[in-house]
């Protein structure tokens, strides 16, 4: 299992949908959706909830697997504003004549 399928079989574990994974690991969810399809094939389940039943039985030693978590910072220009209409309203917008005034 490839570090990246053990991040995303964490993630499943936690109960998270592919969106959340997708947002904690800067990845898109159609690379989720690719990860969580091998990871089925590779544990030769159906679905997820067999998958993480399967994956917790699978143990190292006695010890349960271990599941890495991404440590990569996320960096972002400006925080996000939960009411978007606000947002909206907050940006100025200039005529485009003005525009080419300005420069």
């Amino acid at each position: 299992m490839t570090r990246r399928e053990e991040e995303v079989l964490s993630g499943l574990m936690k109960s998270l949908a592919n969106k959340e994974i997708a947002a904690n690991l800067n990845l898109s969810e159609r690379t989720i959706k690719f990860h969580v399809s091998s990871l089925l094939a590779k544990f030769n389940v159906r679905g997820r909830m067999e998958l993480v039943r399967e994956a917790s039985r699978q143990t190292v030693g006695g010890m349960p697997m271990p599941m890495p978590v991404a440590t990569r910072e996320v960096r972002t220009a400006a925080p996000m504003a939960r009411d978007y209409r606000a947002a909206r309203r907050s940006v100025a917008v200039v005529p485009l004549a003005q525009r080419q005034m300005m420069a």
